[in-house]
């Protein structure tokens, strides 16, 4: 009975182990999965919200369009550890502030978002840039 009792515990811890790391690796996924590596495109528009968080950032833009709508597009950035290393924090850049983003547009054509390579201010200013990051 100690036996069972034992084997069906390590089975479980092990699902639930197994569980977890799979679970991790899913959420943290190649930038190739979304994004076209091969291409690249620039969008700009104004700040509208900042997200700090794992496994990516991201920056939220208000881009008025050819037609005069106006669009919400996602940047995904690099980690918060990485932007941290690269001088950025929560407080670098301020909603409301005018951005230039250039990187990788999403594979489907559809989805507003682009993987940022470079992050400019309107006065030229590059924001948390490193060639290296996060490939």
């Amino acid at each position: 009975m100690l036996t069972k009792n034992v084997s069906t515990t390590t089975a479980l811890l092990l699902a639930a182990i197994t569980g977890v790391g799979a679970s991790s690796v899913a959420a943290h996924h190649s930038w190739s999965t979304h994004y076209d590596l091969s291409r690249s495109t620039s969008v700009s528009g104004t700040l509208g919200r900042i997200i700090f968080r794992n496994p990516h950032s991201a920056l939220v833009l208000n881009v008025n369009t050819e037609n005069g709508r106006q669009e919400l597009w996602t940047i995904e950035w690099a980690s918060p550890q990485r932007l941290r290393e690269r001088g950025v924090t929560e407080r670098t850049l301020r909603v409301g502030d005018t951005l230039f983003v250039s990187g990788n547009p999403h594979r489907d054509a559809k989805v507003k978002s682009v993987r940022a390579l470079s992050v400019r201010r309107d006065d030229g200013t590059e924001v948390g840039n490193d060639e290296s990051a996060d490939r």
